[in-house]
């Protein structure tokens, strides 16, 4: 008879410990998915330029982006990436939701060009082989070290020499050279034609 009664006990135990893990499993809280993940809460674009963000997330069909000044700037947003242009420059924010709930915004601010060309319409025209010209670049930012600026040239029509922001250019043969000057994350860029003598291009 006692040993009846334990088996019962048992069998009701199990029972109870079976219902009570239930409860625990179903009341636990669902981890949320990843909607809207990057790390940046700032960013900075030169105006007239372009910056690509990338985010990475569980569920791109809940999230929707909204812009406070599209006249600053405006995006796109396509697959796991924001494309912003700088339109003008100020201060404006991303608003990023999901289900009409803000979970992220990322403060823009626009500025002016870090890189400042003094290259008239960005164009230097170069009247025939063995003519020589020199620009320096003007950096407009604080905390940035000239001694970093990276030239760069695409054609051998001309030939290239630098020291920091400075560039001594001749001219080798008719063409077109396009400069780029890098600082850490900014750039610029001017185009140099080499014409003949009267300053014909073609």
């Amino acid at each position: 008879m006692n040993r009846k009664y334990l088996i019962i006990l048992i069998v009701f135990l199990l029972m109870i410990f079976s219902v009570s893990c239930k409860k625990d499993e179903e009341g636990k809280t669902k981890e949320e998915p990843n909607l809207f993940d990057v790390e940046i809460d700032n960013l900075e674009i030169e105006e007239d330029g372009e910056k690509d963000l990338e985010f990475k997330s569980e569920d791109l069909d809940k999230l929707s982006f909204t812009i406070d000044d599209n006249e600053i700037v405006s995006f796109e947003a396509e697959d796991k990436t924001i494309h912003f242009k700088a339109l003008k420059i100020g201060s404006t924010k991303l608003v990023v939701k999901a289900s009409d709930e803000i979970i992220k915004e990322i403060n823009i601010k626009v500025i002016e060009k870090v890189i400042f060309i003094p290259v008239a319409t960005g164009k230097l025209l170069l009247k025939g082989i063995d003519k020589e010209a020199s620009v320096k670049v003007i950096i407009t930012k604080d905390g940035l070290n000239l001694d970093d600026i990276k030239w760069t040239i695409d054609s051998d029509c001309i030939q290239m020499e630098t020291q920091g922001a400075i560039a001594h250019f001749k001219s080798l043969s008719r063409g077109k050279a396009v400069v780029t000057i890098a600082l850490g994350e900014y750039t610029n860029s001017f185009v140099i034609y080499v014409t003949n003598i009267r300053g014909d291009i073609e």
